[in-house]
């Protein structure tokens, strides 16, 4: 059994207890069906009685005074809108009746009413002005109620909430801390993800989801170099395709992966995982290529073809790839993390999902494949199924997903965002790996903590992750719920920082430490018009003491408007170059931003 700890969501310090607990899934539903008492025949009092009220993206987020943030909603009465059923909106904002206050998307029709305590409207967002004047710890709720003529559903809630801590929140424009930004475009279907820089040379490379390529950045390059993962002539055709692509009906083999959801450099090389097909442990499998953001649709699997992963090195000097193809099937590879000089390297990767539906993180030095990978030809190599250090309980509770190595120790972090049900309550983790063997890897310590955002799909999902160098600390992003994540590493107590939003469609997404500042990027994994939102930010880590929370922040504004005029705006992945340089990854392309010499 895992040592578990779960923090107290009461206000003020974190509590920490320590028990050993048995951890069990929860049951995740992709789909739905709706019995034949709600058929479209039923009366419409019974249609909204069976359908309720719709849900907010968010249940619960934070907000700076003197913001405007939009709320969006759906499921529940929505697909009734406009046929009989309306919505009533109340909150707690002062002055919510005034147009100051409250925003409808344009053209809303009918236009939205005041009833005299709530708004009356068909719309699926709205906006909201938080007072310049709330106070910290200000709690607001903003309720949403379907009704039809002689029926309202119970409502259902979103609270938004003035952080109590001490943090002070700025926001500022772009332009304040950075001179210069240049955009890049990728090629073919590619959503870059994960991005990196090269110290050496201040390059930048990228890994991106729906492709197979590597793509490159030079320090003063005005375009991406891109560089599709080539295999040597007479290959064996598992390396030609090696992917399982999927619609909503059938799936094929083929040579482009959905996944790649890490890239790291190392001795001059570049690595990164290419993860397949995404399949779920309920037997599900993802519909197609997810264009509308947010979480993909999901059928049943039926007849797959195989659906390997790779982890790929890239030599940049003479331009030569060595592939690994990871054993089993379906086990979708994600975190990399590399380590040692170059004889001695160790590479360090989590499979998400293995063929008994347990994640495991594996290991393995190149030098000792094969003939090695010198850089001079395309090599690919089947790893030995020996590559596998260490399980997760084969419960399917786990999906590992990145990978963290902690420069002062011999210790890995891996971040874990399938959610536990533990006596009713939702949680997600991460865990701390000894490797000091690598042959022999163990858990020494489990992280869990709540979610606090009931809508989120994965419950806290933890994500990206850094181990800073000469640190008493971690630091991990609680996608699901908005937050930082803070680790003591010598007292074991875990924190979380509230990231204040503009919109319940952002979530907190990339990590990147420099210069004692804690980068963050806001995601906006959704592609709705109205109220859309994506930035990037910092906590001042000097700002930060033992035992509380951080006394500054800021997030940058304004930068959506330059590298996405006509689109959405979908800040993930986020690293820091050697010179101050912050590369972002856009839903379709990669920003690069050069500081002012005062930033």
């Amino acid at each position: 059994p895992y040592t578990t700890l779960f923090r107290s969501r009461a206000k003020g310090n974190p509590i920490i207890f320590g028990l050993v607990a048995l951890v069990v899934l929860s049951s995740v539903s992709l789909t739905s069906t709706i019995p034949a008492g709600a058929a479209s025949t039923a009366p419409l009092p019974d249609r909204v009685a069976y359908l309720g009220s719709p849900t907010f993206y968010d249940s619960s987020f934070a907000v700076v005074p003197g913001s405007t943030v939009s709320l969006h909603w759906s499921g529940g009465s929505t697909s009734l809108l406009g046929s009989g059923v309306h919505l009533i909106v109340t909150s707690s904002v002062p002055n919510f009746s005034s147009s100051s206050v409250v925003n409808w998307p344009a053209h809303t029709s009918p236009a939205p009413k005041w009833t005299g305590t709530g708004w009356d409207a068909t719309a699926t967002a709205m906006s909201v002005a938080i007072p310049a004047t709330a106070a910290p710890g200000t709690e607001y709720q903003v309720a949403i109620q379907a009704c039809a003529s002689t029926y309202c559903a119970t409502p259902k809630s979103t609270s938004l909430n003035v952080p109590p801590s001490t943090t002070t929140w700025t926001m500022k424009p772009y332009g304040t801390a950075f001179s210069k930004v240049a955009t890049f475009g990728v090629t073919g279907r590619a959503q870059p993800f994960a991005i990196t820089f090269m110290s050496s040379d201040n390059s930048i490379w990228n890994a991106s989801e729906y492709s197979h390529d590597v793509f490159g950045i030079p320090s003063t390059a005005k375009k991406a170099q891109v560089f599709p993962v080539t295999s040597p002539a007479g290959a064996q055709s598992i390396f030609q395709a090696p992917f399982t692509e999927c619609n909503a009906t059938k799936c094929i083999r083929g040579p482009t992966s959905a996944l790649s959801e890490q890239v790291t450099t190392s001795n001059g090389w570049v690595w990164t995982t290419f993860g397949g097909w995404r399949v779920y442990a309920n037997g599900q499998r993802d519909t197609g290529k997810n264009e509308t953001g947010g979480q993909p649709n999901a059928v049943t699997q039926q007849k797959m073809p195989p659906n390997r992963s790779e982890v790929v090195a890239f030599d940049p000097a003479t331009k030569r790839f060595c592939t690994y193809l990871v054993p089993g099937n379906n086990t979708q590879v994600a975190g990399i993390a590399a380590v040692g000089t170059p004889l001695h390297t160790q590479i360090w990767f989590v499979a998400s999902d293995g063929p008994s539906g347990e994640g495991s993180l594996d290991e393995f030095n190149p030098s000792t494949i094969g003939g090695g990978c010198n850089g001079r030809t395309d090599r690919d190599y089947e790893l030995p199924a020996s590559v596998k250090r260490l399980s997760w309980p084969s419960s399917g509770a786990q999906w590992p997903a990145q990978l963290a190595v902690d420069p002062s120790s011999t210790t890995v972090w891996i971040s874990n965002f399938n959610p536990y049900t533990v006596n009713g309550t939702v949680y997600s983790g991460i865990d701390r790996v000894d490797i000091s063997d690598p042959a022999h890897p163990r858990f020494v310590q489990r992280y869990l903590y709540p979610t606090v955002n009931l809508s989120s799909f994965f419950g806290a999902k933890p994500w990206d992750i850094v181990a800073p160098p000469n640190s008493d600390y971690v630091y991990a992003v609680d996608n699901g719920d908005a937050e930082i994540v803070r680790i003591n590493k010598v007292t074991n107590q875990l924190q979380e920082v509230p990231i204040p939003l503009t919109t319940d469609l952002e979530n907190v997404f990339g990590l990147a430490i420099s210069s004692g500042r804690l980068y963050f990027t806001l995601a906006n994994d959704y592609t709705l018009s109205f109220g859309k939102g994506s930035a990037f930010g910092y906590l001042d880590l000097s700002s930060w003491p033992a035992d509380g929370p951080p006394t500054t922040g800021a997030i940058y504004t304004g930068l959506p408007h330059l590298t996405d005029p006509r689109s959405t705006a979908d800040y993930r992945a986020i690293a820091v170059g050697p010179t101050g340089q912050v590369a972002l990854t856009d839903l379709h392309g990669l920003i690069r931003l050069t500081p002012k010499s005062s930033h």
